[in-house]
C-alpha cells in the first residue's frame, strides 16, 4: 500500500512538473521532476518510467543539464522501443526534433515532427501542445513552405520506431550536441 502512495505522490509531482514546463517555468519542472522520479523509483512502480524519463531529459535540456539528457532521453527511448510505447515515443521525437532544429537542420526537424505527428492522437494535451508541438513550430517557422511541405511528406512516410532507434546510436554519437 505505501508502495503505491508513493508512486501517486511521484505521478501528482510528475504532473505537476508537466504543467510548470508548459507555462515555460523550466527550472521549477525541473526541480520536480527530479523529485518525481526519485519518489517513483523508491516505489518501485515501473509504468510511468518511460515517461518520467522523457519529461525529464526535456527539462534537463530547458535549464542545460545536458548529462541528465544524455541519461533519461537514452531511457525513454529505449524503454519505449522495447515496450512499443507510441505516447512516449512520439514526445520524444517531437523533443528531439526540437533539438535538431536548434542545431540548425529546420528541414529534418520537420521531417521528425511531421513522423511523430502522424501517429500522435495527445498532441492536444496540455504537455503536447504546449511543450513539445508549439515550440518545434516556432522553431521551424523560417523553413520555406516547398522544402517544409517536402519534409512533412517524407516525415509521414517513415517509421517512429525506426527513427527513436536511429537516435540512440546518433546521441551517443561524437558530432551530437545538446546545446
Amino acid at each position: 500500500m505505501e508502495a503505491l502512495q508513493k508512486a501517486d505522490d511521484g505521478n501528482f509531482l510528475r504532473s505537476l512538473a508537466d504543467i510548470f514546463l508548459a507555462l515555460g517555468d523550466a527550472e521549477t519542472a525541473h526541480k520536480m521532476h527530479v523529485e518525481a522520479f526519485e519518489v517513483q523509483q523508491q516505489a518501485g512502480i515501473q509504468v510511468m518510467l518511460p515517461w518520467l524519463h522523457l519529461v525529464r531529459a526535456y527539462s534537463s535540456w530547458k535549464v542545460g543539464q545536458y548529462e541528465e539528457v544524455d541519461v533519461h532521453i537514452d531511457h525513454a527511448l529505449r524503454a519505449c522501443t522495447e515496450h512499443t510505447d507510441d505516447y512516449t515515443a512520439v514526445h520524444a521525437l517531437l523533443f528531439l526534433a526540437q533539438v535538431v532544429a536548434t542545431q540548425g537542420n529546420l528541414e529534418r526537424a520537420v521531417e521528425i515532427g511531421a513522423a511523430a505527428r502522424a501517429v500522435s492522437r495527445w498532441e492536444r494535451s496540455l504537455t503536447g501542445r504546449k511543450v513539445f508541438v508549439e515550440p518545434l513550430e516556432e522553431l521551424t517557422r523560417n523553413l520555406s513552405p516547398e522544402l517544409a511541405a517536402a519534409a512533412k511528406a517524407r516525415g509521414r512516410n517513415r517509421d517512429i520506431w525506426t527513427i527513436a532507434v536511429e537516435f540512440l546510436d546518433e546521441i551517443k554519437g561524437p558530432i551530437w550536441q545538446w546545446a
